[in-house]
């Protein structure tokens, strides 16, 4: 399994618009983050999870040309307002692309991007003459609701649901690898589904706490409590400079960045 982070970043990226670095060093290349996403490819299947702000940006600068399926954590803005440059998966692949999400994601997506999901409901989902799909003047996608453990491209993914402040988001297991993006809390089941993964992206969006995502402090006592063998933190603000948050991560445990590869 590959994973490569195409973002890492909190909701404004680093830096702000107003060229705003906050903590972070602007000489240090990995304090500049887009919005948070991670492409995870496993034999023939490359699931990109999230479709954020920056996602052209990010395909084009990791050249990245098949996206086979994505998941969604949730509905927020820098989560998924980059679902229409899928269209241009499509062109490339010719084909349509799955995507999975629970229900009130999907509802959300249909709302805010009809003209994605126009008719595409309605439809035999399977048929191979849908003129969208030779088309592609909009993203070709067939929506998938998940509601417990399901499956993509043939790979076995295990949802978990995760406390965000005033909302929640979708946690996932993919074999020995996990990601917890926009977390404030974790349950007891949510603890269960991570035991014994190997490789842990997961939220810490500052130092100090935040009403809606986990800060510093806590989410190294989660690293301690689940103990994979790596764990890398992700949805950093402007605040989290990449070698000072470093320093004070213990062995194992290191900021994530833009383009980081890891091996799973």
């Amino acid at each position: 399994m590959k994973i490569t982070i195409l973002g890492c970043g909190s909701s404004g990226g680093v830096p702000l618009i107003g060229n705003d670095w906050g903590s972070c060093d602007p000489s240090e290349s990995r304090n500049t983050r887009t919005r948070v996403s991670v492409l995870v490819e496993i034999g023939e299947a490359a699931i990109l999870i999230d479709t954020s702000p920056d996602m052209r940006q990010q395909l084009l600068t990791h050249d990245i040309r098949r996206v086979t399926s994505v998941i969604y954590t949730h509905a927020h803005a820098d989560h998924c307002h980059g679902i229409d440059d899928l269209r241009s998966m499509n062109w490339l692949m010719h084909k349509p692309i799955d995507i999975h999400a629970d229900a009130h994601t999907m509802y959300e997506l249909v709302q805010r991007f009809p003209y994605i999901f126009k008719n595409r409901l309605a439809l035999n989902l399977d048929h191979p003459d849908d003129q969208q799909y030779n088309n592609f003047y909009k993203p070709a996608l067939v929506p998938n609701i998940f509601n417990g453990q399901f499956v993509v491209d043939g790979i076995d993914v295990i949802p978990f649901e995760q406390d965000h402040g005033f909302s929640k988001s979708w946690g996932f297991r993919i074999g020995d690898f996990a990601y917890s993006t926009d977390a404030k809390n974790l349950d007891e089941h949510a603890f269960s589904i991570l035991t014994g993964v190997k490789v842990w992206v997961v939220d810490c969006v500052r130092e100090a706490p935040h009403p809606t995502h986990s800060h510093l402090s806590q989410t190294l006592e989660w690293v301690e409590r689940v103990k994979p063998q790596h764990a890398l933190l992700t949805h950093m603000n402007h605040f989290m400079d990449y070698q000072t948050i470093k320093l004070k991560c213990p062995v194992g445990v290191e900021p994530a960045y833009d383009g980081q590869i890891i091996k799973c």
